[in-house]
């Protein structure tokens, strides 16, 4: 059975945990990083949906300092999911997304995940929500109501493992199915397109 795929880039401001949420998931253990990401790292994990559909899962871990900022779109470009991370122990961590989303957003981006991670030393989940709210509404402002672009939210720690699938795993379904729509939107609107052309050079 051939698997759908699913392409994810995770952005966030240095040390906000994006490479230890990863290395979580795919290891389904504790797991925590260090090291700095230099530019970006590709990782491929396959996971199974409902009724044993395979889906193959395509990440870019991306750098967060700002010297990386600016090929930030060559990850993001192909994207169908966003993962921003917001480190509930550093506020600019929300002003970096703030800051980069311009620069981020492409065509091809289905959903957004704000992913708070590190929450096994956050003792205010107020003050964590409060961050996500904070984003949220600023997407709400940048986003146009026809991108129809979903955004979503998770609390996670990656030295506990609580919720580090849920960014990769939930609503993987109905991303799929909006990707299917959206490339098949894309096809009757080239065919279109095409048979106008041809139209043109009879004229």
């Amino acid at each position: 059975m051939t698997s759908s795929i699913i392409n994810y880039c995770i952005i966030g401001i240095f040390a906000s945990g994006k490479t230890s949420l990863v290395a979580s998931f795919i290891k389904n253990r504790a797991s925590v990083s260090n090291e700095s990401t230099i530019g970006a790292s590709f990782i491929v994990n396959y996971s199974e949906l409902a009724g044993n559909n395979p889906v193959r899962l395509n990440i870019w871990d991306t750098a967060g300092q700002e010297r990386y900022a600016m090929l930030l779109p060559m990850y993001s470009r192909n994207a169908d999911v966003i993962i921003f991370t917001i480190d509930p122990l550093n506020s600019e961590s929300v002003e970096y997304i703030k800051k980069i989303t311009p620069i981020v957003m492409s065509a091809s981006i289905i959903a957004i995940h704000l992913v708070v991670t590190k929450m096994d030393n956050q003792y205010n989940d107020k003050h964590a929500r409060e961050l996500v709210d904070d984003v949220k509404a600023f997407l709400r402002e940048f986003l146009r109501e026809e991108d129809e672009v979903v955004v979503n939210d998770y609390y996670t720690s990656a030295i506990t493992c609580y919720n580090v699938e849920q960014p990769f795993i939930t609503n993987c379904q109905d991303i799929i199915r909006r990707k299917v729509k959206t490339n098949c939107t894309r096809v009757e609107l080239e065919i279109k397109e095409n048979n106008n052309n041809n139209k043109c050079n009879y004229c």
